[in-house]
């Protein structure tokens, strides 16, 4: 049995375009870190015997929890708890 209810703007877009699914390019775009807050980052990680979290490099350098956390996941390559 298929479920009917839907929400407004589900039934409003089947309407409209005859889906549901998005189309590409619709959403915000992705930002890249600038090379500034990366190197930041980094040179937050060098510090020897710094076993420090994504939330207390976020304070100190003054930037997102969520940034920090793509630039040494994604940038850095290092998996921080």
């Amino acid at each position: 049995m298929v479920n009917i209810s839907l929400k407004y703007s589900e039934n409003k877009k089947i309407g409209h375009f005859g889906r549901v699914k998005r189309l590409a390019g619709s959403g915000r775009p992705w930002s890249r870190p600038n090379a500034e807050n990366i190197e930041s980052v980094h040179s937050q990680e060098d510090r020897p015997h710094s076993h420090r979290s994504v939330r207390q490099i976020a304070r100190e350098v003054h930037i997102s929890r969520s940034s920090v956390h793509n630039i040494t996941k994604k940038d850095l390559h290092i998996d921080l708890f």
